[in-house]
């Protein structure tokens, strides 16, 4: 199989420099399987100041693997709430686990940077990739989650509002149908939640899902009321399903507005996942890949969470 060197250079550009070393070490043609998804939102033009604010990321790779073979998975997730100098949050996660059989070798990194950009802002972005090469068994699972939130008072007679910016891209590939297996998830989704009642006001959901032996590939966008206006007639959904690599990509643009008739306390929560595995040749559970006997296995799990009341 050949990955086209465009969508290489696709996830140099979009990918942090964990993935791009990653990507530079296997060569396309290299490159027997591979799953890669990738989730951003943003929002922006906040109508009221928000607090408290907090920002949430969960990275975990898991990889095993028998002789012969070549695996990476990295996953990576970062989430900021942006209010002003004195009021912001930041948290980053990072798991690369790398594993050469043979050379019996494993590399694992964790990174967490402070971000400030100017304005009233909310952010995040959770990518995972796995890349696997050989003959012989091999198993690559990556997930990354990343969460913002921000509390807000609106006054009676007032408008809430924002503006968003939300992409999703996803890919599998494969040489083998019948052996090589791959499969790639990504999820966004935000609430506006009344913080008194705990009602939900409004939401927003943007999915999609490949699998690269099987027809349930999906890209669906859904969101609940009138309250959302698009900047485009309608939103931006492509896919190409079927055959050995298969895509999905999304790109939403948009305002939201509503006005409330009384003073009400709102939480604007946005959750995103994303999943990214390949395998040859499948496994008979997850659990059996961590219980297996004779297989080095690594594993990479970690969290972090902020929160400014």
């Amino acid at each position: 199989m050949h990955i086209s060197l465009n969508r290489t250079k696709y996830f140099l550009a979009v990918a942090t420099s964990a993935i791009t070393s990653s990507l530079i070490a296997i060569a396309p043609s290299q490159a027997a399987s591979l799953s890669f998804s990738e989730g951003k939102v943003d929002f922006t033009n906040f109508s009221q100041k928000a607090r408290p604010i907090g920002a949430f990321t969960q990275t975990d790779t898991a990889i095993s693997l028998n002789t012969g073979s070549y695996a990476r998975g990295i996953a990576e997730a970062s989430a900021e709430f942006f209010v002003d100098e004195e009021l912001n949050v930041f948290s980053q996660g990072s798991s690369d686990t790398e594993v050469i059989s043979g050379n019996n070798s494993a590399t694992k990194k964790v990174t967490s940077e402070p971000l400030v950009i100017d304005g009233q802002f909310a952010s995040n972005v959770s990518t995972t990739l796995g890349i696997g090469n050989g003959e012989e068994d091999y198993n690559i699972f990556t997930k990354s989650f990343a969460e913002v939130f921000g509390d807000f008072v609106v006054e009676a007679g007032e408008d809430f509002s924002f503006d968003f910016r939300a992409n999703l891209d996803l890919t599998t590939a494969i040489d083998n149908v019948n052996k090589e297996k791959a499969t790639a998830s990504g999820s966004i989704l935000w609430q506006l939640l009344d913080t008194d009642t705990g009602s939900i006001l409004d939401s927003f959901n943007l999915n999609a899902y490949l699998n690269a032996t099987s027809d349930d590939d999906s890209l669906t966008f859904n969101n609940n009321n009138s309250n959302f206006m698009l900047f485009s007639e309608e939103p931006s959904l492509n896919s190409s399903f079927g055959g050995n690599q298969e895509t999905a990509f999304a790109s939403i643009q948009g305002a939201y507005k509503r006005n409330f008739q009384n003073k009400t306390n709102l939480r604007l929560v946005e959750l995103k996942n994303n999943t990214a595995s390949v395998s040859v040749p499948e496994p008979t559970t997850i659990l059996g890949l961590f219980l297996s006997c004779g297989v080095l296995m690594i594993l990479n799990f970690k969290s972090h969470k902020k929160v400014i009341d």
